[in-house]
């Protein structure tokens, strides 16, 4: 059973309870979290970064609990596992930087969330990710749903390894689809990689003033990204065959027409 106190709240004329337990647990995560940054009774030391490397002080039993790869890696006859404290292990894994396994070890060690950025989350989700450390990934997969319109597509793209089943990929689909406009406003946009461009036009619901609007940001994308105006039917006619044509209205579509007869660039109406 556990034990409870009374705090008498004034304003509301309720009791409100706090769990002493609770704070008992709040209690062992800070000084947990002194293990680490104080490097308190460290067992071993990891080595992070290639360019400029930093090692930190830490403990098997911490992370084994929170990673089965850490487990695997620390308590079996690997390597790494036979090494000394002092003795670094390379966390051999080019996609987090220092800093930003500096913050995965402190949420971690204290529950202590501090992603400053989205991609530092991104860093700190793909490191989580490939670690196997489920508490790291939802909190880091959470700032990451919390993109801006304009940030989103970096994002995306910084995650387009994943695969189908990661439901990540599925919410940052859905950002772009319920903030189309804003996202071809973005100056990321003209940035995007043409596979990305491809992603978003077969997408078959966009938030989007109209298909012109979608016409003319691929245009603006493609004159970017076109050394000449030859090159720019191969850079943008499979996103322009996504595009519904038959809702241009007759002026729409003459101008359209008018502007693209010397490109080169077929165009399917449907």
């Amino acid at each position: 059973m556990l034990e409870t106190g009374e705090e008498i709240d004034e304003t509301q004329h309720q009791p409100k309870f706090y769990c002493n337990r609770c704070k008992r647990s709040e209690k062992l995560l800070q000084e947990r979290l002194a293990w680490y940054t104080e490097s308190l009774h460290y067992d071993c030391t990891l080595r992070v970064g290639r360019e400029n490397p930093k090692m930190f002080k830490c403990h098997k039993i911490v992370l084994a609990s929170s990673s089965e790869a850490f487990a695997s890696m620390l308590y079996t006859d690997l390597v790494e596992g036979g090494k000394g404290k002092d003795d670094p292990i390379t966390v051999d894994d080019e996609s987090i930087t220092p800093e930003s396994f500096d913050l995965a070890m402190r949420y971690i060690y204290g529950d202590a969330e501090n992603f400053q950025t989205v991609s530092i989350a991104c860093e700190i989700y793909k490191f989580a990710r490939k670690y196997m450390i489920e508490d790291l990934m939802h909190a880091a997969a959470n700032k990451i749903k919390a993109a801006a319109p304009h940030e989103i597509l970096q994002v995306y793209e910084t995650l387009k390894f994943l695969d189908k089943s990661d439901k990540l990929k599925d919410a940052l689909k859905t950002i772009i689809v319920r903030n189309t406009n804003e996202v071809l406003s973005s100056p990321q946009w003209i940035e995007a990689a043409p596979s990305t461009v491809l992603d978003i036009f077969k997408e078959p619901v966009l938030k989007v003033g109209s298909e012109k609007h979608l016409y003319e940001a691929l245009i603006t994308w493609g004159e970017k990204n076109s050394e000449t105006t030859s090159n720019l039917r191969p850079m943008i006619d499979s996103a322009l065959k996504q595009i519904r044509f038959m809702t241009f209205s007759p002026l729409e579509f003459s101008k359209l027409i008018m502007k693209v007869k010397n490109w080169n660039i077929s165009i399917e109406i449907k």
